[in-house]
């Protein structure tokens, strides 16, 4: 065994490899592979691939060992000798149709490309010396796990390539990568096909996503009105899925009850109900724990303010039992508030000076409480919109709070 596998490394590291794409009825998975897990201590990278690549790969001529031998020869070859942090595939199909999943990170593992667009879910297609297209079996694999991958990915069959893979090695940093390069013949036939497939049967599926809210942490002490309280939230992601910024897995911390909130920030919360939680950039690992600080206004309400909110990901779907509350404390001020009323129109126009017949500058809404400036004999009352903005409001639909 050890000969076959040195002989394996030796000739996969000049060996070009295709990337073709594959389904699967008969899945092996990576638990069952006796690989090697202690060959590397880097920290996986998590990405959301965004297309699928198809490669055939080639078994060593003359060599005679069985699919499991040869994927663990080409684990270690590719983590100890080309310095990988994984097997650089998502899934390998045999030429049984076998699929095997065998990227420990899953469809989010991120394998550095060369030479293709976006990020990719790669499925390797082992073939024999000479072949020179899938065999029936292996299609039929492959059109099972292409329809899986698209399917739970949300890729559409536009998104499927296939292209001939090659190991690179820089010669002064030993760093190696994949690089994908055009491949034609009857390969480029087939995967054809096997896209027409996806094509007729495409039906994505929401993927459901998983957080536990550790702690919630508040301020302490009271706060002036105006000012910016940091809220730590501590989350768990219990789902199998990573949490990414600025996708469907982004999660947002939205006021349960519906309403407006009175913490609202403009400019920096995503809708007066609801605060994003990750930030650009941030990634949420499955088993993974993070604190994020998350920025509330102190708002013109005075003691103990208290609301309730629950987090949704970023297609409006409720993630179950992430209740968390916020509560401030709002010292009193000297400055006399005013609260807008009820109006016919459900908002209140805010004028540019003290007319009716001024330029509306803004609109503010029946709830909100705002900071008096001045009065005016029109019958209008002049309040601070904040950021350095002033502007008039009929006093027929305000309250003096102070």
């Amino acid at each position: 065994m050890k000969r076959t596998l040195i002989t394996l490394m030796t000739i996969m590291l000049i060996a070009q490899i295709w990337l073709v794409k594959s389904e699967a009825v008969d899945t092996v998975g990576r638990e069952n592979l006796n690989f090697d897990e202690n060959l590397t201590d880097q920290e996986t990278k998590y990405t959301l691939n965004s297309n699928i690549l198809i490669a055939p790969i080639f078994f060593p001529s003359g060599e005679e060992i069985n699919t499991d031998e040869w994927l663990q020869g080409l684990n270690y070859y590719s983590v100890e000798r080309l310095g990988f942090s994984d097997i650089p595939f998502h899934y390998v199909v045999d030429s049984d149709g076998k699929i095997y999943s065998v990227n420990k990170t899953g469809d989010e593992a991120k394998i550095d490309l060369n030479g293709a667009e976006g990020s990719s879910i790669i499925v390797a297609y082992l073939a024999q010396e000479g072949d020179v297209d899938f065999t029936d079996k292996a299609k039929t694999g492959l059109n099972t796990i292409l329809l899986q991958i698209a399917n739970e990915n949300s890729i559409e069959y536009t998104d499927i390539q296939i292209a001939n893979l090659r190991f690179l090695v820089n010669k002064t940093t030993k760093i190696a990568q994949l690089e994908a390069r055009d491949v034609t013949g009857t390969w480029l036939t087939s995967s054809k096909k096997m896209k027409d497939h996806v094509k007729a049967n495409y039906s994505p599926i929401a993927k459901k996503y998983h957080v536990k809210v550790v702690e919630a942490k508040s301020p302490d002490g009271q706060l002036k009105p105006g000012e910016i309280a940091i809220v730590e939230l501590k989350l768990k992601n219990t789902g199998e899925h990573a949490l990414y910024a600025d996708s469907d897995s982004m999660l947002l911390g939205t006021k349960k009850d519906g309403k407006l909130s009175k913490f609202f920030i403009n400019g920096i919360w995503a809708s007066q109900s609801q605060v994003a939680i990750l930030s650009e950039g941030d990634v949420l690992r499955p088993d993974a724990e993070a604190t994020y600080q998350l920025k509330f206004k102190v708002p013109l309400y005075f003691g103990a303010q208290k609301e309730t909110f629950i987090i949704k990901d970023g297609v409006g779907h409720t993630i179950e039992s992430t209740d968390f509350s916020v509560e401030i404390n709002v010292g009193a001020i000297t400055e006399k508030v005013i609260e807008i009323l009820d109006t016919e129109t459900g908002y209140l126009n805010v004028r540019a000076s003290d007319s009716g017949n001024a330029k509306v500058i803004a609109k503010v809404s029946p709830g909100e409480r705002y900071i008096q400036k001045k009065t005016s004999d029109n019958g209008f009352v002049q309040i601070d919109l904040g950021e350095g903005e002033l502007g008039w409001v009929s006093q027929k639909y305000i309250k003096r709070i102070n």
